[in-house]
C-alpha cells in the first residue's frame, strides 16, 4: 500500500553550481515527505538529463515535482556546505610549507592572506593564517560572483579583526593587516 510517507518526489533541473567540478551541470534529487518534513533520499549532478535519471533508477517509480522544491533542495544542500566550510579549520602538515605549491610560503611574512583558486568565477576562495612554521586554513567557500567574494572578505574581517582586501579584481593577490602583499 502507497501512503503519503512512500511517495517520493524527483525534479532535474539544468544550471545549477557543482561545487566539486565549479561548472554548472544538471541537478537532481529524490525526495519523500514526513509529516511536514522534507527528507531528502539522494541528490545528484550530471551533464545530461538521462544521466540524472539514470542515477534514480535505483529508488523505483518516483512523481515529478516542481522546479521550487528542487531549488529548495539545492539550497539547503548549499547552505550545509557553506556553513561546514566556514566551521572547518585545519593545519597544514609542518612539512607542506616546503612542498609545492606551499614552497613559496616559507618567505611569506605571517598574517592573515585571502587566495583564489582562479580569476574566474565561480572559485574557491581560502581564509589563510601563515604563522612562522605553519599554516592554518581558516575558512574555504565557494563564490559565484564578485559580491559573495566580498561578503566572504567582510565575515572574515569582521570575525577575525583584520582588513584585508584585494589588490584588484584581476589579481589573485591580495595584502594583510599589516600591509604586505601575499602570493
Amino acid at each position: 500500500m502507497n501512503t503519503d510517507q512512500d511517495t517520493l518526489y524527483f525534479c532535474c533541473e539544468k544550471g545549477y553550481l557543482d561545487i566539486y567540478t565549479l561548472k554548472y551541470r544538471w541537478f537532481g534529487a529524490i525526495w519523500k515527505y514526513q509529516g511536514s518534513l522534507k527528507i531528502v533520499m539522494g541528490y545528484w549532478f550530471g551533464d545530461s538529463a538521462s544521466e540524472i535519471r539514470k542515477q534514480t533508477q535505483f529508488y523505483g517509480h518516483t512523481h515529478s515535482s516542481d522546479t521550487k522544491d528542487l531549488q529548495e533542495v539545492y539550497s539547503t544542500f548549499r547552505d550545509l556546505q557553506k556553513e561546514q566550510d566556514w566551521k572547518q579549520r585545519s593545519r597544514l602538515s609542518i612539512f607542506a610549507i616546503f612542498n609545492s605549491p606551499w614552497k613559496a610560503w616559507k618567505d611569506v611574512k605571517s598574517g592573515w592572506y585571502i587566495l583564489r583558486s582562479r580569476k574566474t568565477y565561480p572559485c574557491y576562495v581560502s581564509a589563510i593564517q601563515k604563522k612562522n612554521f605553519s599554516i592554518w586554513l581558516e575558512h574555504v567557500t565557494v563564490c559565484e560572483t564578485e559580491g559573495q567574494l566580498n561578503e566572504f572578505l567582510a565575515k572574515v574581517n569582521q570575525e577575525q579583526d583584520n582588513q584585508l582586501q584585494f589588490l584588484n579584481e584581476d589579481s589573485d593577490l591580495i595584502w594583510n593587516h599589516t600591509g604586505d602583499l601575499s602570493l
